[in-house]
């Protein structure tokens, strides 16, 4: 039965991919129009993250260079694109094979493929040419990253490379990230304190703090890192302070402002 379900959604996509012209499906999130492969089309819903959106809105410009880590299908990247024009860049990292196939198909659907660089490194804390990666096979799923989030993950191998690796090798000045790595943001940001305390970048930053398989993150970490980077904490444009942050135990999406 599974099989035949398979095969009659591979037959309808078929067919609606035909009837679009290959053009995508187009969906309205966030309040801005974005275009999506027809099979992947309903996996965002109209109001998903504002926050992360709203961030980028504010803080991404014309002709600037930007990075977004962790980019999955490709919403975010888009958006930060269409901030930044032709005369800008997005460096998009996915090494996830499927999710980075559907990311390069989004980005030629909404015409943003000349602006952006996809990247398959995983961003972590240092540079590697191999590191163990764990993909669940689906593409929409957070658990594919360098933390096994579930036992039947399959194992494979892909590089790293570090933000400070990355800017530095490429002699970037870098006013905005996104990091959106699921569960593994405390390696990410290790290995960008020196672009965090150099470029003073603002930072959406997607946190989860607690990962099966590897308990609960250690937020007291992630914020003294903050601290020591002189980022300030907000949540939809609220200052957090240590105390509160400490006590989340759901995602949250915050934003870093660097301190004057």
């Amino acid at each position: 039965m599974n099989t035949m379900n398979t095969f009659m959604k591979t037959m309808v996509y078929g067919a609606l991919d035909v009837a679009t012209i290959g053009r995508g499906i187009p969906r309205k999130i966030g309040g801005e129009k974005f275009r999506f492969p027809v099979r992947w089309s309903r996996c965002y819903p109209p109001d998903y993250k504002p926050d992360i959106l709203a961030a980028i809105r504010a803080h991404c410009e014309a002709g600037q260079t930007v990075l977004d880590v962790g980019a999955y299908l490709g919403l975010f990247t888009v958006a930060m694109a269409r901030r930044v024009g032709p005369t800008g860049g997005v460096f998009s990292f996915e090494p996830a094979d499927h999710a980075r196939a559907i990311l390069e198909e989004t980005l030629r659907l909404n015409r943003c493929d000349r602006i952006v660089t996809v990247c398959r490194e995983a961003v972590s804390a240092v540079t590697t040419p191999v590191a163990r990666f764990y993909d669940t096979g689906d593409p929409l799923s957070e658990g594919n990253g360098l933390i096994r989030t579930a036992p039947d993950c399959a194992t494979t191998v892909v590089p790293t490379v570090s933000v400070d690796d990355f800017v530095a090798r490429r002699r970037l000045g870098v006013p905005f990230l996104r990091i959106d790595v699921g569960g593994s943001e405390l390696d990410v940001l290790r290995g960008a304190r020196r672009t965090l305390l150099s470029c003073r970048p603002a930072v959406a930053l997607s946190v989860y703090p607690h990962v099966p398989s590897r308990g609960e993150i250690a937020l007291a970490e992630i914020w003294d890192l903050l601290a020591t980077c002189h980022m300030t904490v907000l949540r939809r444009n609220r200052r957090l302070g240590r105390e509160e942050f400490l006590q989340n135990t759901t995602p949250l999406d915050v934003e870093l402002i660097p301190k004057d």
